[in-house]
């Protein structure tokens, strides 16, 4: 059998012919061995030519079924290959640089949140400032049992009144120096990596008017910076993404020390 998956194996894919050179090996080995134990087994052989084409297409098969089960092989291995070459495409939804800058940009929203929340009720009167004036019922602060509580409800419902990017702008008001990031100010940096996090978690990362930030009272694109076109992709790429990771970490540092 290895004899003819050998022939098989090296191109010859003719029964007739396999039989021709096989005959001669056959030949070859009852005159080495066939008066030796076992010998036997390749004299019979040669006078049963039937039982050779049966050694023929039994390897036939054997060789057909591994040929099957190596492409399929080959097929998984170039399968696995696309899925990773998807998995660094940056036009492509499920690439991992995407993915993590989704995560990155929802672990900074509530990071900043939560800094902001402890600094509001560490230096309550300071910071109430900073956000949109409006009334208070008498009501409300009747169901504050102490002025802690009454503290709680304010910070709370001002930080529930607001969006990240408008938290960055009252921050961006009340200490423009946190936006210095190597020597650059990067509040618009700031701004249009949130835009891009909403238009790829909205939109498929197809720049819209969200993201250029035209609307009734602005007609012109606001931050923009990387020049997009209505209807493009706003790309993440490796690069992007290592900026918007240095911006953010030292963001986080600079808010966590003021």
């Amino acid at each position: 059998v290895s004899f003819i998956y050998e022939l098989i194996n090296s191109g010859t894919d003719n029964r007739d012919r396999i039989m021709s050179e096989l005959s001669n090996e056959l030949e070859s080995l009852c005159i080495m061995k066939g008066e030796n134990i076992g010998g036997e087994f390749y004299l019979d052989l040669y006078d049963d030519k039937e039982k050779v084409y049966e050694y023929i297409d039994f390897t036939f098969k054997a060789y057909h079924n591994n040929t099957i089960y190596q492409n399929k092989e080959k097929l998984q291995e170039l399968k696995n290959i696309e899925k990773l070459f998807r998995l660094i495409d940056t036009k492509n939804n499920i690439n991992i640089y995407r993915q993590a800058f989704i995560q990155l940009v929802a672990l900074f929203d509530a990071f900043v949140f939560d800094v902001i929340r402890i600094h509001f009720l560490n230096n309550f009167f300071v910071w109430l400032k900073l956000f949109e004036n409006d009334t208070v019922k008498l009501h409300d602060i009747a169901e504050c049992n102490t002025f802690v509580d009454f503290e709680n409800s304010i910070v709370e419902k001002k930080l529930k009144s607001v969006y990240l990017k408008d938290l960055m702008n009252i921050l961006k008001n009340h200490n423009p120096g946190l936006f210095i990031i190597d020597g650059e100010a990067k509040y618009v940096n700031f701004i249009e990596m949130i835009n891009r996090r909403n238009c790829h978690i909205h939109n498929n990362g197809v720049v819209d008017n969200s993201y250029l930030g035209i609307s009734k009272n602005n007609e012109k694109p606001a931050f923009n910076i990387y020049g997009f076109d209505l209807g493009s992709y706003a790309e993440i790429d490796q690069s992007y993404l290592n900026m918007c990771l240095n911006d953010c970490y030292e963001f986080i540092t600079k808010i966590s020390q003021i």
